[in-house]
């Protein structure tokens, strides 16, 4: 169960991209600007969309220490 506390908004794109990277849960979307922010996650639950971009990001990869949860 993942329960909304707070709903975090700006109008400058990168403090919004910093606001992703420090979040505790970070669920992406088909974008690439959510892909940039899972690359940088610091939180502890990462949910990431299967698709096409996502084998070319090195995430999937077996050097890569990230814990993610893919979802379709």
């Amino acid at each position: 169960n993942i329960k909304a506390e707070k709903i975090i908004r700006s109008s400058n794109p990168d403090l919004d991209l910093l606001y992703l990277i420090y979040s505790n849960v970070l669920i992406c979307s088909k974008s690439t600007y959510s892909l940039a922010a899972a690359y940088f996650h610091q939180g502890e639950h990462l949910y990431i969309p299967l698709w096409g971009h996502f084998a070319c990001t090195g995430i999937d990869c077996n050097l890569s220490k990230k814990k993610y949860n893919l979802f379709y």
